[in-house]
């Protein structure tokens, strides 16, 4: 099979980190396996809210080309941000009126870049290329280079373009729900294949366009490198370990789960001795007051951000690994298959889950990864984790999942479902 040359744009990459960043080191760590050499277009001045130093230590820099332009602007909001913490200023308001025609601020990056675009392809030697998103501006790139080239473009979106259960609804909110499904439309009938990360997205994304993209489109859903857990240990806690990483935010909270735990520990249906909590993540103020308030009643630990590898540590010496949605139902809900449960995936600990109905929840039980509960409902939280605090009581928490499913999920497989779709494209 002839190698092809892949141009992967992706607004954020190593040195930033996420779960977004995590799924492109995947795919691009195992494309070369199956003859796709991958070329990486990011910014220029290594902007993303989170930071993974271990990123590029998991790549083999040397036989992949980064490219690194653009971005000046975003630095500038990236400084008054995330760096000096700041919830409002001018300059935010300035990016937001210059470019909300454009979906979002991110879209500055496109149009500082385009005109170094075509030179990369010529330069390169481009076969086909993929843009992934959010940002969901970064598809601008393939649109562009579609109208130009012809090249051949795969747009992978790992979350809905409209329907974020996270956002707040707010005037900006809805002017830009306007322009992205203007864009989403646009974007849809551009792309020469779509890859989403569940089948619900697909459907939902055709029901609001009009357009007939199944016969377009693949789910490639996100997934872990069982490199990074290679050395997973046995450890014997001598407390009742529950570990939750990543974020809080919006609708997104631990409340539920420490309403729960309260009731448990007040009934006297576990011993608050027993336990221990870790919440590792960068979290607002008010969550941080809320698990300060809470350790009072029982041991939590905060140690706040850390490197994927030392998040990955946390999860490994767990007994159980807490996953939290937000509270919604019907159509998002549907979409929901966030890349948090391939790393608990990968840890092998026994997940307990409050997670809506969909694909998210279909996947914990078939899988066997753990136990899910509803995310609003106290009373059933509060039974499922009595459940598994006595099964750990008794000696009998053992994370015994279905490997055959497991095994689909692996970075090395999903790549090759990538490196096929590209294939598939440059022989058309």
């Amino acid at each position: 099979m002839q190698k092809k040359r892949l141009l992967y744009i992706t607004y954020e990459f190593p040195p930033a980190g996420g779960i977004g960043v995590r799924r492109a080191i995947n795919f691009i760590k195992y494309l070369s396996l199956y003859n796709v050499e991958t070329i990486v277009l990011t910014n220029g001045h290594n902007l993303g809210r989170l930071v993974d130093e271990d990123g590029l230590y998991s790549l083999n820099v040397k036989t992949i080309k980064i490219v690194r332009l653009g971005g000046k602007q975003l630095k500038k909001y990236n400084t008054f941000r995330n760096v000096f913490g700041k919830k409002y200023h001018p300059y935010y308001y300035y990016l937001g009126v210059k470019y909300v025609w454009f979906m979002d601020v991110f879209s500055s990056w496109f149009f500082e870049v385009k005109d170094e675009l075509m030179k990369i392809v010529y330069e390169e030697d481009i076969d086909c290329c993929l843009t992934t998103g959010p940002p969901h501006s970064t598809h601008f790139f393939g649109r562009f280079l579609k109208q130009k080239t012809g090249l051949p473009w795969i747009m992978d979106i790992r979350d809905s373009f409209i329907n974020d259960a996270e956002r707040k609804k707010t005037p900006v909110n809805v002017i830009q729900n306007i322009f992205c499904k203007y864009y989403e439309k646009q974007f849809c009938d551009f792309a020469d294949l779509i890859v989403t990360v569940s089948s619900p997205m697909i459907h939902n994304m055709a029901k609001r366009t009009g357009i007939n993209i199944e016969k377009k489109s693949n789910v490639i859903t996100n997934g872990f490198d069982p490199e990074f857990f290679n050395k997973s240990g046995h450890y014997e806690n001598k407390k009742l370990v529950i570990t939750y990483t990543g974020t809080f935010y919006q609708k997104i909270t631990p409340k539920v789960f420490l309403n729960a735990l309260d009731k448990l520990i007040k009934t006297k249906r576990i011993n608050k001795d027993d336990l221990l909590l870790n919440f590792v993540g960068d979290f607002p103020s008010y969550i941080n007051k809320w698990l300060n308030d809470f350790s009072h009643h029982v041991a939590i630990n905060t140690p706040g951000q850390v490197s994927y590898q030392s998040a990955l540590e946390y999860q490994k010496k767990a007994d159980i690994l807490l996953l939290i949605l937000a509270p919604v139902e019907g159509r998002h809900a549907a979409e929901i298959l966030t890349g948090k449960i391939f790393d608990y995936m990968g840890s092998r600990k026994t997940i307990l889950g409050l997670v809506p109905k969909g694909p998210l929840k279909k996947l914990i039980e078939n899988a066997q990864l753990g136990i899910t509960a509803s995310v609003n409902d106290v009373d059933d939280v509060a039974e499922k984790l009595e459940m598994l605090y006595n099964m750990w009581k008794g000696k009998r928490l053992v994370y015994n999942p279905n490997q055959e499913i497991v095994n689909r999920f692996t970075a090395k497989n999903l790549s090759k479902q990538l490196a096929a779709v590209v294939h598939s494209l440059c022989q058309k």
